[in-house]
């Protein structure tokens, strides 16, 4: 279903209503020239100017998704009017998620193959190549990699742990890249998760003797006590760049400026995850792993890792839920 399809059918059900350059560490790995060292960028640290706008998020539908397979979801992006996600209990396929009136169907889009002496990649976020063809997050790879529409997969990036490490980043295992971004002037923007949390950006073309990160490990926004701030996903719509913090239930936009990536508005749908109605048993932090943008919509998908519905504890289903997107 394309994404003005789903516009008709949701409006319908609806009803009225700061920078390191990473140069000398990648001449290590790639026998680039060296640089002078970075310095660590840490946008989040300069205080506001202004207190950023905080939206709630209105619930249009919340859906579950079919348990196929022990599928957990992990990332979204809308591609070719469809609306794709990948599992990091599967590592072999892309999935297409099918929304129908009262679920979400999950179906293989497109299997992955040449990687077959790679052992294990743990995919945890995606977005387009802007040519056709996807690049993955691999998470226990630590790097990205790219699948064209032949299904064929080769690495897009040298393995990015040292190089965020400089910076701070990657100091837990299973805590490292979480979410990829395509801008539309050619740079890929990256996700670290938490410990700490940061980005990474690659120039155009991938030209990684310009790469720079920053290590962002406070936030502007109040969080639930016990928890730290992270990024699970990144997505663009336009020339705009939105992150997941899982932790806070939030859409963030994050803007660029001279100092690198600071937080802006953002939009909260803490109130939807929570509804007894959809939330999960177990509640000691956020469960958000995938987010996609359009003109009119803001699609979440919650992996709860085969947890309970606390309405009904027979249906232990990931849910996707469907937000309204605010006016700008």
């Amino acid at each position: 279903m394309c994404a003005n399809a789903l516009f008709a059918l949701l409006k319908g059900a609806a009803g009225p209503g700061g920078a390191r350059t990473l140069c000398g560490m990648l001449a290590a790995l790639h026998g680039i020239a060296a640089c002078a060292p970075p310095s660590i960028g840490q946008g989040l640290d300069r205080a506001p100017t202004t207190t950023p706008r905080l939206v709630a998020l209105e619930l249009v539908r919340a859906l579950p998704i079919e348990r196929w397979d022990n599928f957990q979801p992990s990332g979204l992006l809308w591609q070719g009017g469809k609306l794709l996600t990948v599992s990091d209990k599967h590592d072999g396929h892309v999935f297409e998620l099918l929304i129908e009136k009262h679920q979400v169907r999950v179906r293989e889009h497109q299997s992955i193959s040449g990687l077959d002496d790679t052992d294990g990649l743990d995919l945890e976020g995606m977005c387009s190549d802007g040519a056709g063809g996807l690049l993955l997050v691999s998470e226990e790879q630590t790097r990205i990699l790219r699948v064209g529409s032949d299904a064929s997969a080769r690495w897009y990036s040298p393995p990015l742990k040292a190089l965020g490490a400089r910076a701070g980043l990657f100091q837990l295992a299973n805590a490292t890249l979480e979410g990829v971004a395509h801008l539309s002037d050619g740079r890929l923007v990256i996700a670290a998760e938490r410990s700490e949390r940061g980005l990474l950006e690659l120039a155009p073309g991938g030209d990684f003797e310009q790469a720079q990160v920053w290590s962002l490990p406070t936030t502007l926004f109040h969080l639930p006590a016990g928890r730290t701030p992270d990024f699970s996903d990144l997505t663009t719509h336009g020339d705009a760049l939105f992150a997941l913090i899982r932790n806070g239930h939030l859409v963030v936009r994050l803007r660029r400026d001279a100092a690198g990536w600071q937080e802006h508005e953002a939009w909260s749908f803490e109130q939807s995850e929570n509804d007894p109605r959809y939330a999960y048993v177990h509640r000691r932090y956020g469960m958000a792993e995938g987010l996609a943008v359009d003109e009119h919509f803001v699609y979440v998908v919650l992996d709860n890792n085969g947890d309970a519905r606390v309405a009904n504890p027979r249906d232990s289903r990931p849910q996707l839920l469907i937000f309204r997107r605010p006016l700008e």
